[in-house]
């Protein structure tokens, strides 16, 4: 039977027999742990000696502390080498399972923000009030340039109501009501490019 070998440091070997570090220096030097020095710190052993060391004695060992042979030793190595291959082979489906699981909740949420996206947002405008009209609308009923009108609304000649409204399926931010209708009048009818309307002069009946 080919013997094996495998190259460990003094703390690996302790690490794989379960014991401190000074117990296998002490098996090097007393000759239990065959063990050949080749290079930095590290040995050239038989595993199956470490295996055999770390083992409890036999219920027949004699005083001599006889332990398993060798061939016991060897099926017993063959034996963990199997369940460790069985325990990689496992944890190999176990990694590839968590990698299918990742990918589909990145699916999942990819598709999730898409549907939120695609999501119609809520429509938070109020119908126009009856009796309101948009300013620009009727500054061009009445043939003034929406430029002029917005000065006179910053200089404050000219107020307009402000919400957040739709008419006639677009959306309303300013406002006349008939208060501010009779305001434009006033101040608009003597101007050169002014048109009347059939509600001119927008006076409260």
């Amino acid at each position: 039977m080919e013997e094996l070998t495998e190259e460990l440091s003094t703390a690996q070997m302790a690490e794989r027999a379960g014991v401190t570090q000074r117990t296998v220096q002490r098996w090097i030097k007393s000759g239990e742990l065959q063990a050949k020095p080749i290079r930095g710190g590290y040995y050239a052993i038989n595993p199956l000696d470490l295996v055999e060391l770390s083992l409890p004695l036999r219920a027949d060992a004699t005083p001599k502390e006889k332990r398993l042979s060798y061939d016991e030793l060897f099926d017993k190595f063959i034996e963990v080498q199997f369940d460790l291959d069985d325990l990689q082979h496992r944890l190999g489906q176990a990694e590839d399972k968590i990698e299918r699981l990742n990918r589909r909740v990145t699916e999942l949420t990819r598709e999730r923000k898409a549907t939120t996206t695609r999501r119609k947002k809520r429509d938070t405008r109020k119908l126009l009030p009856y009796d309101y009209t948009p300013w620009r609308a009727f500054a061009r009923l009445h043939g003034i340039p929406e430029s002029t009108v917005a000065r006179a609304i910053k200089e404050q000649t000219l107020y307009v109501e402000r919400g957040n409204w739709k008419s006639g399926g677009r959306t309303v931010t300013e406002a006349f009501d008939y208060y501010e209708r009779e305001m434009f009048y006033d101040h608009f009818h003597t101007h050169p490019k002014f048109e009347s309307c059939e509600d001119c002069p927008h006076k409260l009946k």
